[in-house]
C-alpha cells in the first residue's frame, strides 16, 4: 500500500530535502554516508558523480539491512559534481578554495551533474545522472570577496548556491534548475514513480492539510459594486448582482423587452448622421 511505503534520504543535505519536501514527498529518514568523496584518478565528473551516488546508496542499504522495520524501504541517493571541462571543483571549506573557484567560473560556463541512485524495496539499483550547463556573469575582485564574506559557499561544491546570492551570477542555464541547487525533481520523481512508489500520496492531503482560515482576506478580482436591482453590495459569484435572483430578475426584463430602446413613431425621418 501507498501508506506503508517508507522512503529513506541517504543524505544529510537540507537543500535535497527542502526539494523533496516541496514536490510534496516527506522521507521517512535522512541517513547522511561518510564516504571518500575525492575524485580517483583522471575520473570524469559524470563518473564521480555516479560512483558517489551509488556508494551512498550502497552503504544505506548495507546499514538497513537486517532491520526488519526499514528493509522494505526506498532508498534515495544524489551527489552533485561541479566541473569546468573535465576539471572538478570539490566542495570548499576555506576561502582561499573558494576564491580560486569563484575566479575561474568567472565569465565562463560550466556543468552541474547529480548523480541519483534508488534502491528498491526488492534491492534493486536504479540510477541517472542528470546535466545542467551554468554560465557566470564577469565577476569583479569586490563581487568575488564579498560574496565570499557572506559564508554561503561554504561546504558547497563549486563554492556556490545557486539558490542564495549566486542566482545573481547566473548569466545562462540549460537544464535543470533543481539539479544545480542539488537534485533534479523531475528525474527524481519519475524514477520513484517509475519503481512503484506513489509520488503523489501525499498531493491529495495537501488541501485539508492547508486549509483556507475563515474570515482570510482575500483581495477580491473586482471593486465591490451596488446591485443594479436592488442596490446592495454585489457578489462575487453573481458579479454585478448581489444574488441569482437579482440576475434572473433582470435577465426577465431583456427577455419581454423592457429594455427596448424607444424608437420615433415616424420612422421615414431620416436619422441625424444621414442629413
Amino acid at each position: 500500500m501507498a501508506s506503508d511505503q517508507k522512503l529513506i534520504l541517504a543524505s544529510g543535505s537540507p537543500r535535497r530535502l527542502d526539494l523533496l519536501n516541496q514536490a510534496g514527498i516527506e522521507p521517512a529518514r535522512m541517513m547522511p554516508m561518510d564516504i571518500d568523496e575525492a575524485p580517483k584518478k583522471s575520473e570524469h565528473p559524470r563518473s564521480l558523480a555516479r560512483r558517489l551516488s551509488t556508494e551512498k546508496a550502497e552503504a544505506a542499504f548495507a546499514a538497513i539491512k537486517g532491520d526488519l522495520a526499514w528493509r522494505h524501504s526506498y532508498i534515495l541517493s544524489a551527489d552533485t559534481v561541479v566541473a569546468v571541462g573535465r576539471r572538478i571543483l570539490e566542495k570548499t571549506e576555506y576561502t582561499e578554495e573558494a576564491s580560486a573557484a569563484l575566479h575561474l567560473l568567472s565569465g565562463r560556463g560550466h556543468s552541474v551533474y547529480t548523480g541519483i541512485c534508488l534502491v528498491t524495496p526488492g534491492g534493486q539499483f536504479r540510477q541517472k545522472v542528470v546535466l545542467t550547463k551554468v554560465r557566470f556573469k564577469r565577476l569583479s575582485a569586490t563581487e568575488i570577496e564579498n560574496y565570499i564574506a557572506s559564508g554561503q559557499w561554504r561546504g558547497k561544491a563549486g563554492a556556490y548556491a545557486i539558490q542564495g546570492i549566486a542566482g545573481s551570477f547566473v548569466q545562462k542555464l540549460v537544464g535543470s534548475y533543481t539539479n544545480v541547487v542539488g537534485l533534479p525533481l523531475y528525474e527524481t520523481l519519475s524514477l520513484l514513480s517509475g519503481e512503484g512508489f506513489d509520488v503523489q500520496a501525499a498531493w491529495r492531503g495537501l488541501s485539508m492539510a492547508s486549509p483556507i482560515k475563515p474570515g482570510g482576506k482575500v483581495e477580491p478580482l473586482r471593486k465591490t459594486l451596488p446591485c443594479p436591482e436592488c442596490r446592495k453590495p454585489s457578489a462575487r459569484d453573481h458579479y454585478p448582482f448581489c444574488s441569482d435572483r437579482c440576475r434572473t430578475l433582470d435577465l426577465s426584463r431583456w427577455l419581454t423587452g423592457s429594455y427596448a430602446i424607444p424608437v420615433s413613431d415616424d420612422e421615414s425621418r431620416p436619422d441625424d448622421d444621414e442629413e
